[in-house]
């Protein structure tokens, strides 16, 4: 395959091919000579399930590699998190109950975004890679879980960000380690939200716009000075953002050491958002395999 498209290396593939248009590739490939005629058919590769775990380490290496390219990209994530935690910082002041209320708020909301946001695209963007590398013998569940993993990674490290920031500008009083814990349940469960989004569609284009008719709720059914009431209230624990706005306030207004209950129901949020995220691509794969 190298020799036959010029190539180095089997990973400048997809570069090459976007070099020129699909008709100029089809044309010529018809042109090409026929195969000979003892050439026997590729075997059928069995598409592996738990057996296919073997494969998350190199899934793994390769999503790192993969994001580590992005370059400016992966810079511009990152640089999110420390803009916002500026911002709130600036915003509020956390002398007083009412500025320590809304500081927690924002920090709860800005985690689940920045989660969701980083990894809203993430399945729908490769997957005609990955449909190709289905029938290679792909396992499903360890890419998923390569990517999975390589996601809620840079969703521990926007909270760990997060938190830096506000208490190098406005330092509170309840120990950083808490807070960041917080941060990252709720970046996690947001996160996961982003990836079963991405499961969901079929482009980009929709991934995007789905995403704030999402998000907009998990701010609206909270209540941050008054707690809602009625159907609104039950709504609102149907959000991972009144978990996440919760478990802070349990830290930052009635002293808590750690609210353990609140960051259960958000890890929780985050393991059905993933098993979510593997059921409608289990779907997707049966519907691929039924269409041949």
């Amino acid at each position: 395959l190298r020799e036959r498209f010029g190539l180095s290396r089997l990973a400048d593939l997809y570069q090459r091919l976007a070099e020129r248009a699909p008709r100029e590739w089809a044309s010529e490939h018809r042109s090409a000579p026929p195969p000979a005629e003892d050439a026997r058919p590729l075997p059928r590769v069995d598409l592996p399930g738990w057996r296919g775990l073997y494969q998350l380490p190199t899934l793994i290496l390769r999503q790192l590699k993969v994001t580590a390219r992005e370059g400016l990209g992966l810079a511009v994530l990152l640089a999110q998190a420390p803009v916002i935690a500026a911002l709130i910082a600036l915003a509020y002041d956390v002398g007083s109950p009412l500025g320590r209320a809304e500081v927690g708020f924002k920090l709860a909301i800005s985690a689940i975004w920045l989660g969701c946001i980083s990894t809203c695209q993430e399945l729908v963007k490769d997957r005609a890679i990955y449909r190709r590398e289905r029938l290679a013998g792909l396992s499903s569940l360890a890419y998923l879980a390569a990517k999975a993993g390589v996601a809620l990674l840079l969703c521990l490290l926007q909270a760990v960000l997060l938190t830096a920031t506000l208490y190098a500008l406005d330092p509170l009083a309840e120990p950083p380690a808490a807070v960041a814990g917080v941060l990252a349940c709720a970046a996690a469960a947001g996160g996961a939200l982003g990836l079963a989004i991405s499961a969901a569609v079929g482009t980009r284009t929709a991934a995007v716009g789905v995403t704030p008719l999402v998000l907009v709720p998990q701010i609206l059914f909270v209540g941050t000075l008054l707690p809602l009431s009625g159907w609104a209230a039950e709504v609102g624990r149907l959000m991972p953002s009144h978990w996440a706005n919760e478990s802070i306030r349990a830290l930052l207004l009635d002293g808590a050491a750690w609210p353990a209950a609140s960051c259960g129901v958000l890890l929780a949020f985050c393991l059905a958002f993933l098993a979510l995220s593997g059921g409608l691509t289990a779907a997707r794969d049966h519907l691929t395999r039924s269409a041949r």
